[in-house]
């Protein structure tokens, strides 16, 4: 993964710039078509809970990618992307584009009214949110590996109906993006928010 400038100081953009491959042209493909630039820079990072403001889901993003590559640095200066078994290991790339994905359906179901406040410009459950996602996934044509579908599945936890003594449903691509996204949503939530 190219790296512009320093990974504290990376934008959204540098970040998506990074991503290799195929998926590189997906996500150009997603962010050239119908507007969607636009509408994920305008777009809060929640309702309320985190970077709840305009350029809040952008920022969510830049966050949990920059906590990404930080902590992908551990994993390959303890050798650990080594050891993991062949069909679970991954790339920075890897786990930006999950990162990408994982609530790819918010700019969409999120927007300002003119008070300023969040509100649902669509109501989707759990199951809708998922069928979402695949549909991107499979429009813009990202490919994703075995491994980086377990991240996009337990990205916000292993479910305790998953759950298996002594077993491991959650690989360690889902384990990285799950702390990202939750060190960005849980203590970073309100940092970058313009004054």
């Amino acid at each position: 993964m190219a790296h512009h400038t320093d990974i504290y100081q990376r934008t959204f953009d540098e970040w998506l710039d990074g991503v290799e491959g195929q998926n590189k042209q997906a996500i150009q493909r997603f962010m050239n078509d119908d507007g969607h630039h636009e509408l994920l820079a305008q777009a809060p990072g929640s309702r309320s809970a985190h970077q709840a403001w305009k350029g809040g889901y952008q920022e969510h993003l830049r966050q949990a990618m920059m906590i990404i590559a930080h902590t992908y640095e551990l994993f390959q200066k303890t050798g650990r992307l080594k050891e993991l078994p062949e069909n679970e290991r991954f790339s920075l790339s890897d786990a930006c584009v999950v990162m990408f994905l994982h609530d790819i359906e918010k700019p969409f179901i999120y927007a300002f009214a003119k008070d300023g406040t969040i509100a649902h410009t669509r109501e989707m459950t759990k199951q809708e949110r998922k069928a979402f996602r695949k549909d991107m996934i499979e429009k813009y044509g990202f490919i994703l590996t075995p491994t980086m579908a377990n991240a996009l599945t337990y990205v916000e936890g292993e479910r305790d109906v998953d759950y298996i003594p002594g077993g491991r449903a959650e690989q360690p691509l889902a384990s990285l993006c799950q702390v990202a996204d939750n060190l960005s949503a849980r203590a970073f939530y309100d940092h970058g928010r313009p004054q």
